[in-house]
């Protein structure tokens, strides 16, 4: 069984919003590079790639990836399997959010990592 992203938290699968020419490519080359999400709209892919921004990488936007990050998968995997989860927006869980994106969780719904439960 594989796990069905949901773009509702983010925006939904239709609305596109209004981007700059540079950041609405990088969600359209986000969309190439997670075939996962290529249902999502604009803004439900830009507000997760900003909140995973902010709370892995503790900056408001990351541009400088020019490649897969399975890392964001995972985030989006534990956000919605766990709602309530507190990332904190600091990067603390930078490191056990990659290390868990290398397992693949989503691809065979696989249980939360024991570091949600603090």
């Amino acid at each position: 069984m594989t796990f069905i992203f949901d773009a509702s938290p983010f925006g939904g699968p239709t609305e596109q919003g209004e981007w700059s020419g540079d950041r609405l490519a990088f969600i359209r080359a986000l969309r190439a590079t997670y075939p996962e999400l290529s249902g999502w709209g604009d803004v439900a892919l830009g507000s997760a790639w900003g909140d995973y921004s902010q709370d892995i990488y503790a900056v408001s936007w990351v541009d400088w990836l020019k490649e897969r990050d399975n890392g964001f998968l995972a985030y989006l995997y534990v956000s919605q399997s766990k709602p309530g989860f507190e990332w904190g927006g600091t990067g603390l869980y930078m490191d056990d959010v990659w290390a868990y994106g290398d397992t693949k969780p989503w691809e065979s719904v696989a249980p939360l990592p024991t570091w949600i439960n603090g």
